[in-house]
């Protein structure tokens, strides 16, 4: 293999696919960037045999070849050249790359391709197209209310599922708030139903490499099923792009995602709708006399105003005021403050609605105006910081 590239396109190819890689891993295939030529395309391929990532760049294809090299160290001197050209050299006898930039160059003991671990190919033929902005919003607003513990099982993962017409709807619970957003296509076409539920990891992969192709262009995303039942998610950049393409595919968590629906409430006893960042603000300030095992803020709804304040018997009290509408009877309800601000800082609209439904029951926030997304979450017991 003989092939260039410039370095800027190298860095943005390896930083897509790194993050996987595990980073204690001893000197195993897996620790492994595989590079390779795919026609005119240089293309870098990642796995932790859970979940893989493929990144086709543009740059100079002079011989084919395949190498797998060290991760860490392919990244780090790519890292610490200057912009410009870098050149990639196989030597296939010793598996040895030759890796030279402007003025430095290092050979990098690797793995010939045929000891690397076989990586997936989808078949893109057939997949649900997305913008590329809906989805990477889409992930951000629901991933926050993913559960950590892989015990809590189907909790752990995000529900991606088409039941719902001319769209896909994602969802995620970690047993005290609910998160779901709606998608609409931007085609209408009839697609086979799928109810899948994709591990907490493999979602904040694809929402890192949106954030990295994000400042390029809009582009469409390809949902896809893979013939072992795992699931595919694609960029499709423009050909002549730094990055052209991007596919990373995950294995499912096998399990039933809980009803979610019947956890939304359809009515309420208080509505308060209030500017978003105010309230995002209000509660970071609240959450400074929070700190401690319970914390909590309390939302106090009142005609013309909602009020948020926190007391510990450690660190004092606040309270801010802030102008809202609302309507229905006076309440006064509880919150984890790191809930409440994780939500707001999703919602893209200027201002956000609360159904409260009682001090002990769920509260729904939505943006009032944007996109179709709801939020459950859980009241705690007044005075829980105290």
């Amino acid at each position: 293999m003989r092939i260039s590239t410039e370095r800027s396109n190298l860095i943005t190819g390896l930083n897509i696919v790194r993050r996987i890689i595990p980073a204690r891993l001893a000197r195993t295939a897996l620790s492994h960037i595989l590079i390779t030529t795919d026609g005119n395309l240089i293309r870098l391929s990642s796995t932790n045999r859970a979940i893989s990532i493929h990144a086709w760049i543009v740059g100079n294809v002079d011989e084919e070849g395949a190498i797998a090299v060290p991760a860490k160290t392919i990244l780090d001197f790519v890292d610490a050249l200057p912009p410009g050209q870098v050149k990639l050299q196989q030597e296939r006898d010793t598996a040895t790359l030759y890796v030279q930039g402007e003025r430095s160059k290092a050979a990098i003991k690797g793995l010939n391709d045929l000891e690397f671990y076989p990586l997936p190919v989808e078949d893109t033929s057939n997949c649900i197209p997305l913008g590329s902005d809906d989805f990477q919003t889409a992930i951000s607003q629901v991933i926050i209310a993913t559960s950590t513990s892989a015990e809590l099982g189907p909790l752990s993962g995000i529900l991606l599922t088409n039941e719902e017409s001319n769209g896909i709807t994602l969802a995620a619970s970690d047993g005290y708030r609910l998160a779901v957003r709606h998608v609409s296509l931007p085609e209408q076409r009839q697609f086979l139903a799928f109810n899948m539920i994709i591990p907490i990891q493999a979602m904040a992969e694809w929402l890192h490499i949106s954030k990295i192709l994000a400042h390029r262009q809009t582009h469409p995303v390809l949902i896809g099923i893979s013939q072992n039942k795992s699931i595919f998610f694609q960029a499709q950049l423009p050909s002549d792009a730094p990055v052209s393409n991007v596919l990373m595919t995950s294995q499912l968590i096998a399990s039933n995602f809980p009803n979610y629906r019947r956890l939304i409430p359809d009515d309420w006893k208080t509505q308060v709708v209030v500017s978003t960042k105010e309230l995002e603000n209000a509660c970071q300030i609240a959450r400074i006399f929070t700190r401690g095992d319970k914390p909590a803020v309390t939302f106090h709804a009142q005609p013309g105003r909602l009020t948020v304040s926190a007391t510990s018997l450690l660190t004092g009290d606040t309270k801010t005021d802030i102008d809202a509408v609302v309507e229905g009877k006076e309440v006064q309800v509880a919150f984890n403050p790191k809930f409440i601000i994780d939500c707001l800082s999703v919602i893209n609209s200027p201002k956000a609605m609360m159904g409260i439904t009682s001090k002990s029951g769920p509260t729904l926030i939505r943006p009032v105006s944007g996109d179709d997304f709801t939020y459950i979450v859980m009241p705690l017991a007044l005075g829980a910081n105290l």
